[in-house]
């Protein structure tokens, strides 16, 4: 009985592993793809094949020229004529000039990709950058004339507003969506004090300065 417990278990986590096998794959694969977009190993790759088909290919009608040559040469001891000498001349002159605009242009190619890999690195870099570089924000209480000892939290940070000032400026807030709560302290008609809490969110820019308006209000304002 035990043994075919532990035979049913090991079924099991075969058919989980094969189960969960695609997800892995898939991974690999979004990570494979990845690669290729940043460094184009299959841009290289086709583009070479497709390069080398065309030197491949001028120097197969180049050998079929000159193998023309020699048949039709009229000359003896497969020496040529001035003309027909001239002629092959011509074509070696155009086998060397197919052969360099083969290379400029697959030179011109490889320049314009890497230009444009540069482009796309450096955009990226930028963008992280920015999404890297924090905010800043500036928080004002209302009713701060009416309440004493009040507090500011937001992002973690907690800073006491100054006496006889209704807003203070939160710097280096990493961008998101964040909460600000204000808090404070007063007496009442009885002499009692009480406290007033005031609650808001915010949505914090990479490199750009938000607002938000608190207002204090205690249990028996609510």
């Amino acid at each position: 009985m035990g043994l075919f417990l532990s035979f049913r278990e090991c079924l099991y986590h075969i058919q989980f592993f094969f189960n969960n096998l695609g997800y892995l794959l898939i991974g690999i694969a979004a990570g494979a793809y990845g690669l290729d977009v940043h460094f184009g190993y299959s841009k290289s790759w086709m583009r070479f094949a497709l390069t080398q088909m065309e030197l491949e290919k001028s120097l197969k009608h180049f050998k079929i020229d000159l193998t023309l040559h020699l048949a039709s040469s009229s000359g003896t001891n497969d020496t040529l004529t001035p003309n027909e000498a001239t002629a092959l001349l011509k074509d070696i002159q155009n086998f060397c000039m197919d052969i360099e605009c083969i290379c400029i242009t697959e030179t011109k190619e490889w320049i314009g990709e890497f230009k444009s890999s540069l482009t796309l690195l450096e955009k990226q870099l930028r963008v992280a950058a920015e999404q890297r570089s924090k905010g800043s924000l500036i928080v004002t209480v209302e009713n701060a004339d009416t309440w004493n000892e009040i507090t500011i939290s937001a992002n973690g940070s907690i800073k006491r507003l100054p006496k006889n000032n209704r807003a203070i400026v939160i710097n280096e807030i990493s961008p998101g969506v964040i909460e600000i709560r204000a808090e404070g302290t007063r007496k009442d008609e009885n002499g009692k004090q009480v406290t007033g809490n005031a609650f808001s969110q915010s949505t914090i820019k990479s490199g750009s300065q938000s607002m938000v308006s608190l207002t204090l209000t205690d249990d028996t304002e609510a």
